[in-house]
């Protein structure tokens, strides 16, 4: 029997599929007649009752579904019998934009669609214990098996109170339950699990409620604490799951206090924005649970809203590493300067688990330091005899090939074994669980030659800002707009712009209700009025303070859209931008207004790009090709994240009239940068570039030097101690160099001499085949060797002993290689030397190879005085 609850949420979910089935009609419908605007281009009230009734909706419900749809401003009713949806008209009037009546701006317009797959999280099956009726005890059994019963109590409790997680989805069930029960069986170390999902699958929840479960057992059951470490790339990300994580844990120590317990779960926060200490009280970086959106830190390290002190926030520097957080989140190159200090890498040695969300940020050079970074990690764990970390690493925008993430992965990670099975392929499981679609809509805009990227992305920004603000009449909120660039300078330039100049100077918006007439056309693409209406119908219209085109009457011009009013002063100020060059205050205070109230449209790089949550975002404009085409699917995942947008996202890009851009005008490049194929899995790592392995190498000494502490309490100890392992190790490579032009030498004299020849002939002359075939053997082997030492010639420096060492051994190998091929050439001279036609010949190579061993045997023995001293530094 279904619940009511559960009836509301299937008839909102059918809701949904047919919105967006009516959405996927009117643009296709539009992209068939060519972008135009006319009764037969738009949907009949026939189509769209067929195709409410096909997605499951009762017939006798239809009709007040399409009239609250109208009334909400969803479909335009053109009053002639058809209608458009609102992303249909977006579309229409994207595609013909103008400044001034006339030729439209673009001069290519192209759009596509796709759905994505996104879970249900109401699943009876994987519910939480309470939010539904029909209810499964698999996730609490998984839960009580590993943390145990008490624990799982608190922790559903506190769930409880949040309302807004109800369940995990099929996939976070199986991924949370490889992890735990991995843990249950000691098997969590030297791990890495791979949690792949498409944007809002939830991926977030499965690493925290582990990392919370962990922290429960330790309080209720005592031992070591566990510390988990989520890694960000971004700190507007970073803050952004603080803000999360912050409430789930207020929760979780709310329960625990009414439990009796004493002990709390703590979150810290290190990385570029986070203070050392403060003396004033300080605003913290993101708002409380309670809903205070400017809590102070005070000079204690700990956060203060107005309803009191939240201890468990750790939001000092000092602080963190004072309290050794449960969950710590910071960034790689915190971790990087960690490790080498010994006031701060407890808290990395006794890590349980390290998180690094948004794993495809981290190719070419940043890979290369993550693979350091994680071998330096796991190497100081084993020096130590301590037990292995785990590692999770979680992305979007990775490729659905298994073999290839797995590829992507061990690359980043290497030597640890990677978890990635079936059940935990998002794409297997997709006919398994209850999805609901994403759709998504992909708006190609190139500008005619006679105008600039620039300018299109200008009137694009006026033309949907004032749309989002008009749409606040219907919730207050209204919907939200965010314009991407890759520039902080173009940001900062073109926000002045548009809503200085073009909104606020010049109120541009009001040209296009102006330019509307009772008997105009409202097919008409240069008038606004059907778009911010939602009825074509002048009368519902209202402008003062501007009478003509391109020209005011007043400082202040006031719209009046079905009673709702706003000004140019209004509507520009609900546009404002963010970027990393702000300061923490100003972009906390963008970040709190977009998700509040107070702005409708931002401009930002790729700040925001990221993990970012806003309700209502339902158009993304991208300002010319991001550098990455994972950015990009990226940025249009920020949008079309909640049942208030149906979950549809409307992605604009504006190209350039650069030819890296214009390139995007081919549909084959379109499909592959909206579906990722063939996917830039960027699998190599530069692990073998000079600089960032110097400066790995260098950590390296201090890592060993910060574990030894009581060992090396002066300072001054320490540097006399590097600066004697630094002249030993140039020492050495003075000797490897000495090695290498030994053997540069040697290569030399055999290819200046006739020896080659002259052994070719010899074996042509006597059937000595095989030996011949030596000789190529050999000549190869003498090349291979003198390449693997020039290419660590310049890198010998700043290698440690150990590396050195290998180095060595590698050529020592090699070299008694050549030298057991060389006395067969030997054995060849003698051959040649005895017969009487070649006599002479073979006494001259005999002379000439034996030269040769004799400078084998010389290099062998100064490999071996080298490996020696190597061997004694070592045991020091």
């Amino acid at each position: 029997m279904v619940t009511l609850d559960e009836y509301n949420e299937l008839e909102q979910i059918r809701e949904i599929r047919a919105f967006q089935a009516l959405v996927e009609r009117d643009v296709e419908k539009l992209r068939e007649n060519y972008y135009k605007n006319n009764a037969s281009t738009r949907l009949k009230i026939s189509e769209i009752e067929d195709i409410l009734k096909s997605k499951g909706l009762k017939a006798d419900s239809i009709k007040s579904i399409i009239d609250r749809w109208v009334a909400k401003g969803l479909i335009i009713d053109y009053g002639d019998g058809s209608y458009r949806t609102i992303y249909g008209e977006l579309i229409y009037r994207l595609a013909h934009i103008a400044i001034k009546p006339g030729p439209s701006l673009p001069l290519v317009f192209h759009v596509g669609t796709m759905s994505r797959k996104l879970p249900n999280f109401s699943d009876p099956d994987y519910c939480f214990p309470d939010f539904c009726k029909r209810r499964s005890l698999e996730v609490e059994k998984l839960f009580i098996k590993t943390i145990g019963f008490q624990a799982t109590k608190i922790l559903f409790k506190a769930l409880r109170r949040i309302k807004r997680y109800k369940g995990l989805s099929l996939w976070q069930f199986n991924c949370l339950k490889k992890i735990l029960e991995d843990y249950r069986s000691g098997k969590l170390s030297n791990k890495v699990y791979v949690l792949m999902a498409p944007v809002s699958s939830g991926k977030t929840l499965v690493f925290a409620l582990a990392s919370i479960a962990f922290a429960l057992k330790s309080i209720l059951f005592g031992g070591k604490r566990p510390v988990a470490i989520f890694v960000y790339p971004r700190r507007s990300l970073a803050t952004d799951q603080l803000r999360r994580l912050w409430e789930l844990t207020y929760r979780v120590n709310e329960v625990l206090f009414e439990e009796g317990y004493s002990d709390r779960v703590m979150i810290g926060i290190d990385d570029g924005a986070t203070p050392r200490r403060v003396k004033d009280p300080t605003e913290f970086r993101c708002g409380c649970p309670h809903g205070d959106r400017n809590p102070v830190i005070v000079n204690d390290g700990y956060v203060v809203c107005r309803y009191g002190e939240h201890k468990e926030i750790l939001a000092t520097k000092e602080k963190v590493w004072e309290k050794k957080p449960h969950i710590l989140l910071t960034n790689l190159w915190i971790i990087h300067q960690g490790l080498m200090d010994y006031e701060r890498r407890e808290l990395f040695d006794n890590a349980m688990f390290y998180v690094f969300d948004e794993i495809h940020e981290y190719y070419d050079d940043r890979a290369a330091h993550l693979a350091y970074v994680v071998n330096r990690i796991v190497d100081a764990r084993r020096r130590n005899k301590l037990q292995l970390p785990a590692f999770v690493a979680s992305s979007a925008t990775i490729a659905q090939d298994p073999n290839k993430v797995k590829r992507f992965i061990e690359n980043r990670f290497q030597g640890l074994e990677v978890v990635y099975d079936d059940d935990m392929v998002y794409e297997n499981l997709e006919k398994k669980m209850n999805t609901i679609d994403r759709l998504e809509i992909h708006a190609f805009i190139a500008p005619n030659p006679y105008v600039s990227g620039e300018t299109v992305f200008q009137e694009v920004v006026n033309l949907l800002a004032t749309w989002a603000y008009a749409t606040r009449r219907y919730n207050g909120k209204g919907y939200k707009i965010i314009g991407f660039l890759d520039n902080v300078s173009e940001v900062e330039r073109l926000y002045n712009f548009i809503s200085r100049i073009i909104v606020e100077e010049r109120a541009e918006f009001a040209d296009h209700i102006i330019y509307c007439k009772e008997d105009l056309d409202y097919e008409d693409s240069f008038c606004w009025i059907p778009l911010l209406t939602g009825k074509p119908k002048l009368s519902v219209v209202k402008v003062e303070g501007k009478e003509n085109i391109f020209y005011k009457t007043s400082k202040i011009v006031k719209i009046t859209v079905d009673g709702f009013t706003f000004t140019n002063r209004d509507l520009a100020k609900s546009i404002q931008y963010h970027h990393g060059d702000r300061s923490v205050k100003e972009r906390k205070e963008v970040e709190i207004g977009f998700k509040g109230d107070k702005y409708n449209c931002v401009l930002a790089t790729s700040t925001l790009e990221l993990g970012i949550d806003i309700d209502n975002v339902s158009v993304v404009v991208q300002y010319k090709i991001p550098p990455t085409p994972e950015s990009y699917i990226q940025r249009v995942g920020r949008a079309g994240r909640r049942a208030d947008t149906f979950y549809i996202a409307l992605g604009i890009l504006v190209l350039s009239n650069s030819p890296r851009d214009l390139i995007y005008l081919s549909g084959s490049m379109q499909t592959k940068l909206i579906t990722l194929d063939p996917p830039p899995y960027r699998l190599s790592v530069p692990i073998e570039n000079v600089a960032i392995k110097n400066a790995h190498v260098n950590a390296l000494f201090y890592d060993i030097l910060s574990e030894q502490k009581h060992l090396h309490p002066d300072l001054n100890e320490l540097t006399t101690k590097v600066k004697e392992l630094k002249s030993f190790y140039r020492k050495s490579t003075r000797s490897f160099i000495e090695f290498v032009e030994q053997m540069s030498l040697l290569l030399t004299k055999i290819r200046t001499q006739n020896t080659l020849k002259t052994l070719e002939k010899a074996a042509q002359r006597l059937g000595l085949i095989e030996e011949h075939k030596n000789l190529q053997i050999c000549l190869a082997k003498l090349e291979q060797t003198l390449e693997y030492v020039s290419r660590h010639e310049e890198l010998a420096l700043e290698q440690v002993e150990v590396k050195l060492y290998k180095s060595y051994d590698k050529a020592m190998y090699l070299l008694n290689n050549l030298k057991d091929l060389y006395m067969k050439f030997i054995h060849i001279a003698n051959v040649v030397s005895k017969d009487k036609s070649l006599g002479s010949i073979g006494r001259e190579i005999l002379a000439q190879v034996r030269d040769i061993e004799k400078s084998i045997s010389e290099l062998i023995k100064l490999l071996q005085s080298r490996i020696s001293e190597l061997k004694q530094q070592l045991e020091y």
